[in-house]
């Protein structure tokens, strides 16, 4: 639970910085949009000189805004229920944590949370004196992922029939080659919670240096996304506003 907790710590601390961003930038345009914009719109309008296409676009979002606004708060506020409903049902479930594990960057993190999160687990309840497949489902109810889940539950049944631990794991996707392969190992020489031990550390050095790359990233993209929201409103509403002013 420990290591968990600070997994998920590092992973939030991560993303506060990113998500305050966003959300002062979406905060920021609609009240440009809505307040700011409008007045501008009826002094460029109000000059009758032609009007370049980023501030045509901009000024029918604004239009757009000003007219549906509330149509769209209602509409977002059921999409988000929908949205929260469908997640309670196992096919919604499911698609969220496909999405979970193969979004870009974000993906391989959580992959990695899941992977130390077995890997700690089992070793800990095998150390305890806990029968494997005992172990293995206690793992299976820790990990809250699907196909993970999936993966765990094929793995007990190749026990329960007869097999090996490492049966189910090498054909799977979601594990590493070199997963299975350590704990066929440590399954042979009778020291599987060793080699459990030695798969959490370096997966967990791992999903540390992924979280400080992350952190690295996303300060740079941030800046980047920033700037292009500038120079949008520079092209769209300063230029015109320059050129106006240009021709007294």
């Amino acid at each position: 639970i420990e290591k968990d907790y600070d997994l998920v710590k590092r992973f939030r601390g991560a993303m506060i910085y990113p998500a305050f961003v966003v959300c002062g930038l979406i905060i920021v345009g609609f009240v440009f949009m809505l307040s700011v914009l409008p007045n501008l719109i009826k002094i460029l309008q109000e000059t009758g000189g032609s009007l370049p296409l980023s501030t045509r676009i901009i000024i029918a979002v604004s239009n757009f805004l000003q007219a549906y606004l509330i149509p769209l708060i209602i509409l977002v506020v059921i999409l988000i229920i929908v949205i929260r409903f469908s997640l309670k049902t196992p096919a919604g479930r499911r698609r969220l944590d496909y999405i979970t594990i193969k979004t870009p960057i974000i993906g391989s993190i959580f992959s990695l949370v899941y992977l130390v999160r077995f890997s700690s687990s089992l070793s800990t309840l095998l150390r305890g004196g806990v029968i494997v497949t005992r172990s293995l489902e206690i793992v299976r109810d820790i990990i809250n992922n699907f196909y993970f889940r999936e993966v765990i539950t094929d793995t007990i049944d190749k026990i329960n029939e007869g097999g090996s631990i490492t049966d189910a794991l090498n054909n799977s996707p979601y594990f590493p080659k070199m997963v299975p392969q350590i704990m066929m190992v440590g399954e042979k020489t009778g020291h599987l919670e060793e080699s459990l031990d030695e798969i959490s550390k370096f997966y967990g050095k791992e999903l540390n240096s992924k979280l400080n790359n992350l952190n690295t990233l996303l300060e740079p993209l941030i800046m980047v996304i920033m700037g292009i929201g500038v120079a949008i409103m520079v092209a769209a509403i300063i230029m015109p506003m320059y050129n106006m002013a240009s021709q007294f």
